[in-house]
């Protein structure tokens, strides 16, 4: 089996990836990106405790981390960025994975679909909120006619998260 090469750009909601990934047998994480400090030095430890770390390079710069040893770039920073570093990534020859939506805007995702037809990369939308239990548990009482005739609903998405992370995510 051929060994994938991810690098993951987004270290707040990516590290936990980075733990997941070299998890797997032929999948290993050979770069990672994100301006902070801290998070890389989060990163470092976990590819220490998985035994990869002198496989791994770190950036604080997608330009430069783009051009690392990865076969595929997984996008975990901020959401509504995706669409530019996926068509920066996809125009490097990189299969992307996109960690949560694709593009902020309809002109987005079509640049985005035009990228990836003309780069013959891959691309993957990898979005898990609608598999939370909350959504599960919703999804099943109204399958089950349980809440009646459903003539609108409107869901939240929720961050987890304080004051300062959420102006973070939304500046």
């Amino acid at each position: 089996m051929n060994e994938v090469k991810f690098g993951v750009f987004g270290l707040w909601r990516g590290a936990c990836f980075v733990g997941i990934i070299n998890k797997y047998e032929g999948a290993v994480v050979t770069a990672v990106c994100d301006k902070s400090e801290v998070r890389r030095n989060d990163v470092k430890n976990i590819c220490e405790k998985a035994g990869v770390l002198d496989r791994v390079s770190f950036y604080e710069d997608f330009d430069e981390f783009i051009e690392g040893d990865m076969d595929v770039v997984f996008l975990c920073n901020n959401f509504n960025e995706h669409a530019k570093y996926a068509i920066k990534a996809l125009e490097k020859g990189k299969h992307v994975i996109s960690e949560c939506i694709a593009g902020a805007t309809l002109k987005e995702c079509v640049d985005l679909c035009r990228a990836v037809e003309k780069s013959g990369c891959k691309y993957m939308i990898a979005e898990n909120y609608p598999f939370t239990n909350t959504r599960l548990e919703m999804a099943r009482l109204s399958h089950e006619g349980l809440l009646g005739k459903i003539l609108y609903a409107d869901g939240e998405y929720n961050h987890p998260s304080s004051t300062d992370e959420l102006k973070y995510l939304t500046p």
